[in-house]
């Protein structure tokens, strides 16, 4: 079963045969998923990530410390570290995971979170207007999207922006002799998969499980667009979420900080690294919870272009199912007390 039945407008913007959201050939799809799983899989994917996790939460910080010491009177300025300041966690959660994001999969950098910034602070970031502006443009782009306003001309403005960045990156990797050191972003690595500059080649896939060929420029675009569309307000909601349930329970909050402050002791510099990420447990355990009880995605549909038979009934062919997501995890069947927030559900300490 796919996803969505097809209509003129994706084949209107491209979208139709490419990537893996909206993508109706069967083997079309296989082909994109792989790679998409393969350029974001990779250890050396994973240690970029989080890279940049700390260095845009250094930035992060370093906009709501001046925007905190804003509400402090003159005798309060010199302590510093008592800034306090209300905020819109949605609207920061969703720059934060766009300049992630953008880092994450081509490489350059945005500025969604110094535009946000500057919108309160009268102290301005002293970067490139344009870069500044296109960045707020960015993000105001993907919430027209997500809440369904004009989809179809976001789409063509976000191809139209985005395929120069492609055709440079493109023309830099040709320009570079082979086995030159390359980017880990996701534009790099889908534009050399198959190629004598792939370092990540899988022996064990076989041609006849996937072909062998390069990505086109259209396959590639695909595939970005649906790393973007997944990266962005996605992760934005889990994180606000996410803060909502550990800020309501002060002792699963107090729980998460001694587990994290075990392994990075208090007032030592803060380097995150993926060997420590793996050893917050329990942080995964709150962030698994939060994830059952308000989940990002409500129903998953899946459309039949076909007759099919299923759970002992015939289902005419342009049949959409919706799998319900929200009652999955509140079935009781399941979840005992499944309105409570309980990260144990899903924490076993050895």
């Amino acid at each position: 079963m796919i996803r969505f039945p097809l209509l003129e407008g994706y084949e209107e913007y491209g979208m139709a045969g490419r990537g893996i959201i909206v993508n109706h050939d069967i083997k079309s799809w296989r082909y994109n998923r792989y790679f998409f799983n393969k350029a974001i899989l990779t250890p050396s994917f994973n240690n970029e990530a989080v890279k940049w996790t700390n260095i845009m939460s250094q930035e992060l910080e370093g906009y709501w410390k001046p925007l905190g010491n804003l509400n402090l009177s003159k005798d309060n300025l010199k302590f510093l570290n008592d800034w306090q300041i209300e905020i819109d966690m949605a609207e920061w959660a969703r720059r934060f995971t766009s300049d992630m994001i953008v880092i994450l999969i081509t490489g350059e950098r945005s500025y969604t979170m110094a535009s946000y910034y500057n919108l309160h602070s009268p102290v301005k970031v002293t970067r490139s207007n344009p870069l500044i502006e296109d960045s707020e443009r960015f993000v105001k782009a993907f919430s027209d999207y997500h809440f369904g306003f004009h989809i179809f001309m976001y789409f063509g403005y976000f191809s139209r922006r985005y395929r120069p960045e492609k055709k440079k990156r493109r023309k830099e990797i040709e320009e570079m002799p082979v086995g030159t050191k390359l980017g880990n972003d996701m534009l790099t690595s889908l534009i050399i998969t198959n190629t004598e500059r792939d370092m990540n080649e899988d022996k064990n896939i076989t041609k006849d499980d996937i072909t062998t060929r390069p990505m086109t420029d259209a396959e590639i675009r695909g595939n970005l667009l649906d790393a973007f569309i997944a990266g962005v307000d996605t992760m934005a909601n889990t994180f606000s979420f996410l803060t909502y349930y550990v800020c309501h329970y002060p002792h699963i909050k107090q729980k998460m900080i001694d587990e994290i402050d075990s392994i990075f002791p208090p007032n030592t510099h803060y380097d995150l690294k993926y060997v420590d990420l793996i050893k917050l447990e329990y942080s995964d355990a709150v962030i698994n919870e939060a994830s059952r009880i308000m989940s990002v995605a409500n129903d998953v549909p899946k459309y039949i272009p076909n007759s099919t038979e299923l759970a002992g009934y015939q289902w005419e062919a342009g049949t959409t199912f919706h799998m319900n997501i929200s009652g999955i995890h509140t079935n009781e069947n399941y979840w005992p007390n499944p309105e409570i927030f309980d990260p144990d559900r899903f924490y076993k300490k050895k």
